[in-house]
């Protein structure tokens, strides 16, 4: 797959580099080209670049393509803050015609450019190494520069008078600006100190061929398969376990019995909940997201684990779904039909009494008082509005709840109307492209915002809805025609590689959560047809949502916490180009990527699935004091490189992220254990599942 970069590539150091460094090719045992950088007899000092030419000479930009983390020329959306391509600007520091990333913002060692039918770009090892003229492996020579790991960066340049380039750097500086969402987010200048004769070694291979938008497919499998013996997941607990603790975390962490809601996040160090109490506030956000990060998916998954009559509280979290299920229903539609985005429950009740809670996400109570509950709209601020994406996903879940239940559940009647009422209005908003809209004003009862894929996520709710409706087949046929109108309408993001709009809070950018909803949606209009269109675009819904799944292990001192508990990388999901940390969202559509493999002979869906339940797996605490949690917390962020949520806020320049977490289980997140368990249920998989 690798052609050799021999006589494509050339070596370039920075203009404060002292001594001298020469760049020379060997074959290994396995006839691949290895790139040695051999200090001169003075040694050397400073920073190597290894620069690959791009052939186009003007015109416009080719599309980059570094998995994870930039597509096409990056940011398109001016109200985010993250990396974009093009003249420099000097009122927005984030637009630049030249960037260097450090590889741990990125999925894979890969960097690509597209133009004209042609793809070339570089792929190599995560990690190099540094050896002495004896060949002996120098280990301590990053950590002496500055390294926390020793990998290797890369960067794109391109300048419509000139041309661009593909580099890759030794050792990982970030240039203009780095991606670290503080203040500190400055230029890095490690440098690279060889003493005489030493060298610096790794894997590099050319990709060079013809292919068209999804011609990145090919060289990333490849690269895949060739780390995947050195890159392992990590080790999956044991199925009973992981669901045990799993319903224990939401009951014990999240629940709030009186007067019954679900707290967000809720604080794993319980010494620092316990000084916030006594300075009169609670670290706990509390409110409920009704789709999306919490609501109606949690009812389903307490369902479906109390089915499985594996926990103890089993019992218990069906009696909180269902109670749930009916007030989100009896009050949390609006009239149009639409589920609200969030539930703001007033002050904080906790164990040791209730505090101030003003509402978070924008929103603003409803009397001002901070004290009076409501139904909001979740991210959005302005309580009008609904985004597609989140009541489509409480739609969903409702639907998916409903087919748990008895057909003699006293409550079934009712919360199937509530389903129906959401399907009409989603019906009403479907366009003559058949595309469902992005925002909703629920006021005017009109799309607000038609721009954004958060409407894709209509496909499965409407499908997972038809199959109760079976006393009204001519509803049953209007929504099965939607779908394929739908199917239509949002095929054209698929095939153009670049999906946005499902999460709320970050508005336009290509997400994983976008390349999720568009596999659930693929897959379901396959099933009702069966035509190799909607499979290949189910597939291609899947490679492109794969190109956001890490295949290398970020490597972590052994004295630092995720160094110490072998936390793996690999499996886990960037979450967009704007949020920059792993997530584990990725359970909610595992069956889907092992039908996927069964239809089309290829493990490698199969594969990756599996390697993102078990990326999962490793978050959830099973034990008490496990990531500094209790048993069954599971907390949103793990920082594998140097990103934060902070903005304007502070950390000090002394403060380093990457190794460190995020100190709140997120009710969502645990809820994705109980979901990943269940997927491969549908698979016939569930007992396999952390079994040796």
């Amino acid at each position: 797959m690798f052609d050799d970069p021999l006589g494509r590539v050339f070596l370039a150091t920075d203009s404060q580099a002292l001594g001298g460094l020469s760049l020379h090719w060997e074959r290994d045992d396995d006839d691949r080209s290895i790139l040695v950088l051999r200090a001169g007899r003075e040694g050397f000092t400073g920073s190597a670049q290894i620069h690959l030419p791009l052939p186009w000479q003007d015109g416009p930009a080719p599309w980059f393509f570094l998995p994870g983390f930039f597509y096409g020329q990056g940011r398109k959306d001016p109200r985010l803050v993250y990396p974009a391509l093009g003249p420099q600007d000097a009122d927005d520091p984030w637009t630049a015609p030249s960037w260097d990333f450090a590889l741990d913002r990125l999925a894979a060692p890969l960097a690509l450019a597209h133009r004209d039918g042609h793809w070339l770009g570089l792929a190599w090892d995560p990690h190099y190494t540094v050896s002495d003229p004896q060949d002996a492996d120098i280990t301590d020579g990053p950590a002496v520069w500055g390294e926390s790991e020793p990998q290797v960066g890369c960067g794109i340049a391109w300048n419509a008078a000139g041309g661009g380039l593909l580099r890759l750097n030794i050792p990982a500086n970030e240039r203009p600006v780095r991606h670290a969402r503080n203040r500190h987010n400055a230029a890095t200048d490690k440098r690279l100190w060889l003493g005489p004769g030493q060298e610096v070694r790794l894997w590099v291979g050319l990709v060079d061929q013809p292919g068209d938008a999804h011609g990145y497919q090919q060289p990333l499998a490849a690269l895949y398969t060739y780390l995947r013996p050195q890159h392992g997941p990590a080790r999956s607990e044991p199925m009973p376990l992981l669901l045990d603790c799993a319903v224990h975390g939401l009951l014990a962490w999240h629940w709030v019995d009186d007067p019954g809601y679900w707290v967000y996040t809720t604080a794993y160090d319980r010494s620092a909940e316990f000084n916030a109490n006594n300075k009169g506030t609670t670290l706990g956000w509390h409110f409920e997201s009704l789709g999306f990060v919490g609501g109606f998916p949690v009812a389903f998954g307490l369902l479906w684990a109390a089915g499985t009559g594996i926990s103890e509280e089993g019992e218990d979290g069906r009696a909180v779904a269902e109670r749930c299920l009916t007030r989100w229903c009896e009050e949390g539609q609006s009239e149009w039909g639409f589920f609200r985005g969030s539930y703001h429950p007033g002050p904080a009740q906790t164990a040791n009494g209730a505090f101030a809670n003003p509402a978070p996400t924008g929103a603003q109570n409803a009397d001002g008082s901070g004290k009076t509950p409501f139904y909001g709209s979740c991210w959005q601020g302005d309580q009008r509005l609904v985004h597609a994406r989140t009541t489509a996903d409480a739609s969903y879940y409702l639907a998916r709840c409903l087919s748990l239940l008895d057909a003699e559940h006293p409550m079934r009647e009712q919360w199937l109307q509530s389903l129906r009422r959401s399907c009409e209005a989603a019906l009403s908003v479907q366009d003559d492209a058949g595309r469902f809209g992005q925002l909703y004003n629920l006021d005017q009862r009109s799309v607000a915002q038609h721009e954004g894929a958060g409407g894709l996520l209509w496909i499965p709710a409407l499908d997972a809805a038809a199959p109760l409706f079976d006393a009204d087949p001519a509803f049953q046929q209007h929504l099965e025609e939607a779908m394929f109108r739908a199917a239509e309408g949002y095929a054209q993001d698929v095939e153009a590689e670049y999906i946005c709009g499902a999460p709320e809070d970050v508005s336009l950018a290509p997400t994983s959560e976008d390349g999720y909803n568009a596999i659930l949606a693929y897959a379901a209009i396959y099933r009702r047809s069966k035509e190799p269109r909607w499979l290949a675009l189910w597939r291609r819904a899947a490679d492109w949502t794969l190109t956001w799944r890490k295949l290398y292990n970020v490597r972590f001192p052994p004295r630092n916490l995720l160094g110490a508990g072998d936390f793996r990388t690999v499996g886990g999901d960037f979450a967009s180009s704007n949020n920059n940390h792993l997530h584990v969202y990725g359970c909610n559509c595992l069956a889907e990527l092992h039908r996927l493999s069964d239809l089309t002979g290829d493990d490698y869906y199969r594969q990756r699935a599996d390697e993102n339940l078990a990326f999962t797996s490793q978050l959830l605490s099973t034990v008490d004091g496990q990531w500094n949690g209790q048993r069954g917390m599971l907390s949103e962020q793990f920082y594998t490189n140097d990103w934060s949520i902070w903005g304007d806020w502070d950390p000090t320049a002394a403060h380093v992220q990457k190794g460190t977490i995020m100190g709140f289980s997120h009710v969502w997140c645990i809820n994705m254990v109980l979901l990943g368990l269940e997927q491969m249920q549908q698979v016939d998989m569930l007992d396999q599942v952390g079994a040796e």
